[in-house]
């Protein structure tokens, strides 16, 4: 995560880091120059200098001209570099986040609940934009430090610095003492806004079955035990706000008067000169005004300074939660590569296992030295009461569970998956079908199948070919409803049959050699469902089923029975 946030000198954001610097120490010089000008004014109104005043009055101007522009050109910089930290952060999660189907092992097998949706947005966001402003609030104190110690030193010698330091540092001790743990307090309390957010997102995706449950009081209960939760936390957060908020102000903004005050003594006792001359009390006047400017922003700069240490401690939650999130997405591509390493693409012709232990990921064995092979032609079917591990093991072909023991052979290329659950995509009808493909690729695949044809007709035989899909799965009324190029949201447009045919209706077009089909049909009628098989069957897709309808028995070859979900099973021949 680190080297993908820092970037390199030569590129966009070391540009736009650079430049944060060059206005940083800007806008310090021209803080001292306001200083300077502020003790100057007082210098001439004493000696009644009108043209002098008159072109301090001309610069003044010109420097405040010069503030007006170096203020927000540095506030426009940091929000562009919290953006450009914000695209680099959000590719690096993504690259590891959707890769592997590492998005499924993370909310499936992590064993916790994670906001994942939180983390990759919101969290992102904010963490982005809070380490944008610590880059400012590092460098902005610095600069000042140097620069009106340097200053100091000028005005009141070593002695002055010496007691301007050793205040700082028994400040910045004591409110270190005395801070509370920000960063816990803050992971904590974007953890409990990503669960609230999470219960709104869940009761949005489960509208009508809670509706028709009638649950709407449970839901509010629930809703309001986990903001009552997050109210909490934010309460005790921002009472210890609060209290350091006093405590830190008095140290920094207060208090530091009377150091401002004790150190213009000093110099006021050991300055030189007649204080009955006019110039001389300008003189004095002009130093002491600069003084205290100087001593003001130098105390402002440790104040700063302060500030950063709470800064720190909030952004160390941000970014906890972050790495959290990496860390499990690394961990599911190793668990990917361990998987790996017991699976090997054999020949295109097989799938085979050989003394397989299926485990859920709580460490329950399902099935114990599970072997079967199936061939082309000649088709699976997996019976067993619920719970058995039936849509496990299509989890462990797919390699959504790694194999930790024995082997699985199956083709590199060539098989395709249709879960139990329907998924509508977002977009077109058309893209309903030939999903996951791009509309790009389908164009291609067609033209491939019919050898003829060129790019500007490539359209035109897609839009053919999964018409002639939809009338095989008996839903080409909803080209006529919808057309092509409608978008509703086809998950509440479309009744659960109709997702399961649409789902079928991927596996034609896709025409693999081998169809993975885990209960995929099972909210159809009896005889749609035989017709969608017998199509699977004269089209040549070797399936590999998991159902309880003995319907499906005539178009299977061999049968796997799990028998009571403790690693028992059986596989025997149910038609020759």
């Amino acid at each position: 995560m680190l080297f993908s946030l820092v970037p390199k000198l030569l590129d966009k954001q070391g540009g736009q880091l650079l430049a944060v610097a060059v206005l940083v120490f800007s806008r310090t010089w021209i803080s001292d120059r306001i200083a300077s000008l502020n003790g100057t004014t007082v210098k001439f109104v004493l000696e009644q200098d009108k043209v002098a005043f008159i072109r301090l009055i001309g610069v003044s101007i010109l420097q405040s001209a010069a503030n007006s522009f170096v203020a927000p050109s540095l506030r426009t910089l940091t929000s562009k570099l919290a953006l450009g930290w914000r695209i680099r952060l959000t590719n690096h999660l993504l690259r590891y986040y959707l890769k592997r189907n590492a998005f499924y092992k993370v909310f499936n097998m992590s064993g916790k609940t994670i906001d994942a949706d939180q983390r990759l947005t919101l969290d992102v966001d904010k963490l982005t934009t809070d380490l944008a402003g610590l880059v400012t609030g590092m460098v902005k104190p610095v600069v000042d430090i140097i620069w009106f110690t340097w200053r100091m030193k000028l005005l009141s010698g070593r002695r002055g610095v010496a007691i301007l330091y050793a205040y700082m540092l028994l400040g910045l001790g004591f409110l270190g003492a005395v801070s509370p743990d920000f960063g816990r307090l803050s992971g904590q309390e974007q953890e409990l806004e990503g669960t609230f957010r999470f219960m709104h997102s869940r009761l949005r995706t489960h509208a009508e079955s809670i509706a028709f449950f009638g649950g709407g009081s449970r839901e509010k209960a629930m809703v309001e035990a986990k903001f009552v939760k997050l109210l909490n936390h934010s309460k005790i957060l921002l009472r210890k706000q609060w209290l350091y908020g006093i405590v830190d102000d008095f140290v920094t903004k207060q208090l530091p008067h009377n150091v401002t005050w004790g150190l213009s003594l000093l110099y006021a006792l050991e300055h030189k000169g007649d204080r009955a001359l006019t110039s001389t009390q300008g003189e004095l006047a002009h130093a002491l005004r600069f003084l205290a400017s100087v001593v003001s922003q130098s105390f402002i700069a440790f104040g700063d300074i302060l500030e950063l240490h709470k800064k720190f401690l909030e952004l160390s939650g941000g970014i906890n939660r972050i790495f959290e999130l990496e860390e499990l997405t690394c961990a599911a591509q190793r668990n990917t590569m361990v998987s790996s390493n017991a699976i090997s693409a054999a020949s295109e012709d097989i799938i085979s296992i050989h003394e397989v232990d299926t485990i859920t990921p709580s460490q329950k064995l399902l099935a114990s030295k599970l072997s079967c092979n199936v061939v082309q032609g000649k088709s699976l079917l997996l019976t067993g009461p619920n719970g058995s591990g039936k849509s496990c093991i299509f989890r462990v072909l797919r390699d959504l569970w790694p194999t930790f023991s024995g082997r699985v052979i199956k083709p590199s290329e060539g098989m395709f998956h249709v879960p139990q659950r329907p998924y509508t995509s977002l977009g077109t009808l058309r893209d309903q079908i030939i999903y996951p493909r791009s509309r790009e690729e389908a164009e291609m695949k067609v033209l491939s199948l019919h050898q003829a044809g060129n790019k500007a007709s490539a359209s035109i035989l897609l839009d053919d070919h999964l018409k002639t899909i939809l009338e095989n799965v008996r839903l080409v009324y909803l080209l006529e409803r919808e057309g092509w190029d409608s978008t509703p949201n086809w998950e509440d447009v479309l009744s659960l049959g109709e997702q399961q045919k649409l789902g079928m209706a991927r596996l034609f077009f896709q025409h693999p050699k081998y169809g993975i089909l885990d209960e995929c049909t099972n909210a159809t009628s009896v005889d749609v469902e035989e017709h969608l098989y017998r199509l699977a069957t004269n089209m040549g897709i070797t399936v590999i089923t998991s159902s309880q309808r003995p319907a499906l028995i005539p178009f299977h070859v061999l049968e796997l029975k799990l028998i009571d979900g403790e690693g028992n099973w059986e596989l025997c021949s149910i038609r020759q």
